[in-house]
């Protein structure tokens, strides 16, 4: 199947790169389309625009000639899968973005050749594929067919345990046709796939896990507040409740909730709800409770200094530890409040090239604090710690060193 099958791929971010990459690992022919000319033309020179994927990945792909970058959204004529990989953000207000998947979907159904496989790994609310996708369709081609899917993307940047191959994926289509068709192309690239009786139960179970997640951290960041107010270590707390070994999972506070995921997709979910005369009070809450952490670790780090206008420094800046990727990074809004209340803040992260103007610290001497945001550099922070520089660890990793403080 795979080595007769043309696939384009829009989007060739975290999400549909290394989807390119696994599917012309496994004989397809892929073309990715991106709009953005400077990366189209550093994927074709053989340079890599995210960190799961190196220059080494690159050329594979480049060399066995199956895999080209392209600005042409024309091209995806030549193509019986097309895969829509396109950003789903939130815009000012809170609510969801569909822009970019607008246009994707336009460009799609305007080429696309009659019959394709239409799929869709952006994240969205439910009701996306079943009414923006094939609702398009249906009013640029009235008179040809095609097949829709729903797969939602499941990539977590930097995890080197789940990638393209070992993580389950879920595929729900709007027929029986669709569905075969969709479940034969992701077999080709995963262990597992999921088939489930519509692309709504595939959507909604995207966003269930987002959900998951936020609401738990949200628990726990609340916990926080109080065990640091009572002089308790929300850590230990949690180790301890760690070892019941049913019934409980494993989340910890941080500096505050970061990345494409968890600040976005239960969003979709709330305002999907609202749409339908539903109130999301939990997911609303949970999203109120993380939003607010930054502002939380803030007012602590001006505690600790004593009220004065010193020396900050932020270690780790990537929303995760050991990436560059800032999207709603935590450190970057405590290094924005910092500044403004006129703190001279400064920040390490081995894995950031340049932020603010400015490159990563080299020493903890001359601060006042050490925000310790994510693990990036345990002889960084143990420098502080013999330097005598008090500690704010976000991280729990610091309980037995000297002048660490808990948020």
């Amino acid at each position: 199947m795979s080595e007769a099958m043309n696939v384009s791929i829009l989007g060739q971010g975290y999400v549909g790169l290394p989807l390119a990459y696994s599917l012309c690992m496994s004989g397809f022919q892929v073309l990715g389309i991106d709009i953005q000319q400077s990366r189209v033309d550093a994927l074709n020179f053989g340079k890599s625009p995210i960190e799961d994927l190196g220059e080494i990945e690159i050329s594979e792909m480049l060399n066995s000639s199956k895999y080209q970058a392209s600005t042409d959204l024309s091209s995806v004529s030549n193509s019986q899968v097309i895969v829509l990989c396109v950003p789903t953000p939130l815009n000012e207000s809170g609510v969801p973005d569909l822009a970019s998947l607008r246009q994707a979907v336009e460009a799609v159904a305007k080429y696309a050749m009659s019959g394709a496989l239409i799929i869709n790994e952006s994240t969205s609310y439910p009701g996306t594929v079943r009414g923006l996708i094939q609702g398009t369709f249906s009013q640029l081609r009235p008179n040809e067919s095609f097949s829709f899917a729903s797969a939602p993307e499941r990539v977590d940047p930097g995890n080197p345990k789940w990638n393209q191959r070992n993580t389950p994926r879920l595929v729900g289509a709007l027929d029986s046709s669709s569905l075969d068709k969709a479940v034969n192309f992701y077999s080709q690239i995963c262990d597992s796939v999921i088939p489930v009786s519509s692309p709504e139960v595939a959507e909604f179970a995207k966003l269930l896990e987002n959900s998951f997640r936020q609401v738990n951290i949200s628990l726990v960041t609340e916990l926080s507040r109080i065990t640091s107010a009572v002089g308790v270590n929300i850590f230990e707390v949690i180790e301890a409740a760690s070892s019941k070994p049913y019934g409980y999972m494993k989340f910890t506070p941080s500096a505050g909730v970061g990345g494409h995921c968890i600040p976005v997709d239960p969003m979709y979910l709330s305002w999907f709800a609202r749409e339908n005369g539903v109130v999301a009070n939990l997911i609303e809450l949970a999203q109120s409770i993380n939003q607010g952490q930054p502002g939380h670790i803030t007012n602590r780090a001006v505690e600790l200094i004593g009220g004065k206008k010193g020396r900050v420094l932020i270690v780790g800046m990537g929303y995760k530890p050991k990436t560059s990727d800032l999207r709603h990074s935590p450190s970057v809004e405590i290094y924005d409040n910092l500044k403004e209340l006129g703190f001279e803040v400064e920040w390490h992260d081995p894995f950031v090239a340049t932020f603010d103007g400015k490159v990563s610290a080299i020493q903890t001497l001359g601060f006042d604090l050490v925000i310790h945001a994510q693990l990036v550099s345990d002889k960084f922070i143990e420098e502080a710690s013999l330097n005598g520089v008090k500690i704010l660890d976000c991280t729990g990793a610091l309980a037995s060193k000297a002048n660490v403080f808990l948020p």
